[in-house]
């Protein structure tokens, strides 16, 4: 168009038949120009709505990854919750067979006009294959040369085997007779109490004083290695320092009234 433009502007018709001519051709290429640029206009707007549903296609698929990614870690928070209840489950059985951290430990209790031996339970599993090994100190340091022997000539011996959670068991035969352990010659005892079972080893102190005309108890418990147990049962000595062998004070046992040093405490022995 721009060139026939030109052309009829230098070269001016000046016959009919040019004028004709050019008119013709301008018709034609004006025609020409105008579906031109209607297809190209068709074109883009395809290409255009091409491009609005490809860039809706992403939108919605990336819509879609991270709804799949929010899916995922919601799976994967619901497989660790999974598993930590599978692990907790399985500890809580484990405990449930071995004893977990429960243990048994000794006392008295005052039954049927009698003193007799209680063996108490403590935490939230049964407690399996409890023995104890019960030494009277007071008796034992009373003995001749007892500074060369061990508890052993002054113990009780105790076969308790199971205590379930919360329960307890007695040995209605003990201490009915007064010369088995001498309640009514004394008005103080100490035993050191050797406690085994399944999940691990323990060792009691207890102490037994008179309060305006009858007993009162006060007992510490502390859990210890082998080489503890073995050795405090062992040794030449009712002091052995538990915890700092490694021992850990688990549980401690003291009524109002029972005497005490004067900074208030109960010294154990140790």
């Amino acid at each position: 168009m721009a060139v026939l433009g030109g052309v009829v502007s230098a070269h001016a018709p000046t016959k009919r038949l040019h004028k004709v001519a050019y008119a013709v051709a301008f018709f034609f290429l004006g025609a020409a120009s105008v579906v031109f640029v209607m297809r190209v206009s068709r074109d883009t707007a395809k290409s255009e709505a091409d491009l609005n549903g490809r860039i809706g296609e992403l939108t919605s698929a990336t819509a879609e990854v991270a709804r799949l990614q929010g899916s995922n870690n919601a799976l994967e928070a619901k497989v660790l919750d999974l598993a930590r209840v599978n692990a907790s489950l399985a500890q809580k059985s484990i405990s449930t067979l071995t004893g977990g951290n429960s243990f048994g430990y000794m006392d008295f209790t005052y039954d049927y006009g009698a003193y007799v031996v209680i063996f108490r339970h403590h935490g939230d599993y049964p407690v399996y294959d409890l023995h104890a090994l019960a030494c009277d100190v007071t008796e034992w340091a009373g003995r001749p040369h007892s500074k060369s022997k061990s508890y052993e000539v002054a113990t009780y011996k105790f076969d308790i085997v199971e205590l379930q959670t919360g329960g307890n068991w007695q040995d209605q035969d003990f201490m009915h007779s007064k010369n088995t352990i001498p309640f009514f010659e004394r008005t103080s005892l100490d035993f050191d109490v050797f406690l085994s079972s399944r999940n691990g080893l323990w060792i009691e102190k207890m102490q037994l004083r008179q309060v305006n005309g009858h007993w009162t108890t006060a007992l510490a418990v502390w859990s210890v290695s082998e080489d503890v147990w073995s050795d405090a049962f062992g040794r030449n000595t009712t002091k052995p320092n538990f915890e700092k062998s490694g021992g850990k004070l688990v549980f401690q046992q003291i009524p109002h009234g029972f005497p005490t040093s004067p900074n208030g405490k109960v010294v154990w022995g140790q």
